[in-house]
């Protein structure tokens, strides 16, 4: 069906993406998961049988958007604790003088 009606290649179960059209997640095996949820919701509620179809399109937000900034946070923690390391090597560093 995905390749029939959508022309997708890749074993994929589908796709989450931003607004503006990348990828939402960046970690394959997350993307995975969540989208294995979400078939499973949708079975588990019937909805598969109700649309008498056998794909859907939801338009939604994921809330709470940090599960996507975990990976920024951290990046930017690191940068925030090397910097620090820096200033204070810094500051030990001898004086030479003239």
């Amino acid at each position: 069906m995905r390749r029939r009606r959508f022309g997708v290649v890749q074993d994929e179960i589908g796709v989450c993406t931003t607004r503006t059209g990348r990828r939402f997640f960046n970690d394959s095996a997350l993307e995975r998961e969540f989208l294995g949820r979400v078939q499973a919701a949708v079975t588990e509620s019937g909805l598969w049988d109700e649309l008498a179809s056998d794909w859907v399109c939801l338009d939604c937000e994921l809330m709470p958007w940090s599960s996507k900034a975990q990976d920024l946070l951290r990046r930017r923690k690191a940068e925030e604790r090397q910097a620090e390391r820096e200033a204070r090597n810094r500051n030990k560093a001898p004086v030479s003088g003239k």
